[in-house]
């Protein structure tokens, strides 16, 4: 278990902890004609510094994927968060949409008009080959990068498409008998996913 993990199960359990104090206090009071037990408002506020503390703790952790940012997100969101919360999750929030430390977006968008002008030219084109190479060169540069952005992640996984997905036309015979591959639906599939995390548009 992360110690990501970790901490937003240490939130869940401090939060359940201070829950059930104040059940306990809520009942000696009924029990008791209204008094009210030093020891258990002793309890509830104990258990109310352990959910504080538990907080903090969640907030001084970055999370790694946007997935895990919104996990934090619904942690962390509740009445009377405090300013220290908003933040971290605004932090959080901008280092995770910032793309320059990723550089595969960049790479992908070089790729794209390069595949896209080699479709359309003629086989007999004298800059064809050099083309080609470019194309080869820029993403064998993006096969020495592990995504750490969203936008890295749908770079990869459309490369992969391209490259190792289906040749037939969209909507051909031949696509759907492709389609029917469990490698290419995977790939789809990771691929759409990929591009809905980063925002894109997804046809």
């Amino acid at each position: 278990m992360s110690k990501f993990t970790n901490a937003l199960q240490a939130l869940q359990d401090a939060r359940q902890a201070h829950e059930a104090a104040i059940a306990a206090g809520d009942a000696y009071q009924t029990a008791n004609g209204g008094k009210t037990s030093p020891g258990k408002e002793g309890a509830v506020g104990d258990a109310a510094e352990a959910v504080g503390k538990a907080e903090r703790a969640l907030m001084a952790i970055e999370p790694q994927t946007p997935v895990d940012a919104l996990r934090k997100v619904k942690a962390l969101i509740c009445d009377g968060m405090v300013d220290e919360a908003v933040a971290s999750l605004r932090s959080d929030a901008e280092r995770l949409t910032e793309c320059e430390g990723d550089p595969l977006a960049a790479l992908y968008d070089r790729s794209r008009p390069l595949r896209k002008l080699i479709n359309t030219v003629d086989s007999r084109d004298p800059l064809l080959d050099d083309m080609m190479e470019e194309l080869h060169r820029v993403e064998d540069e993006m096969l020495k990068h592990v995504p750490t952005t969203a936008e890295g992640l749908a770079a990869l996984a459309n490369l992969l498409w391209e490259t190792e997905g289906p040749v037939s036309h969209i909507g051909s015979p031949e696509w759907e008998a492709s389609m029917k591959n469990p490698t290419y639906i995977a790939l789809l599939n990771l691929r759409t996913g990929a591009r809905r995390l980063a925002g894109e548009a997804v046809q």
